[in-house]
């Protein structure tokens, strides 16, 4: 069940890094249909003890929306901190002179 999950994230995932963009119909989906198929089992077999457990019926719908939704906003924190990836535009050493300043602290 895990192993349809996984194939089907990875499957989205290869192909959106090739410009393909797809959602998966869980019934019709060529992707859906081909994950189920490596773990020997047919779409109706897969939906049904998908349906049966709740977690993993939670699990699938969190894998798509991963796929689906944009990240969360990381908020005004992400541009100010120096360690973060996007970070300051400034070199180290301008950093380091401009908290230096702000701390009162000031080259002479």
């Amino acid at each position: 069940m895990l192993a349809v999950i996984r194939t089907i994230h990875d499957s989205i995932v290869i192909d959106r890094a090739t410009g393909i963009v797809r959602t998966p119909d869980p019934r019709g989906c060529e992707i859906v249909r081909g994950a189920c198929a490596e773990q020997g089992m047919t779409v109706d077999e897969w939906l049904a003890s998908l349906h049966a457990d709740v977690e993993l019926l939670r699990l699938f719908e969190q894998a798509l929306d991963e796929l689906v939704v944009d990240p969360p906003d990381p908020g005004p924190y992400d541009a100010i901190s120096r360690e973060s990836p996007s970070g300051s535009p400034d070199d180290e050493r301008d950093a380091f002179e401009r908290d230096a300043r702000l701390l009162g602290r000031a080259r002479r």
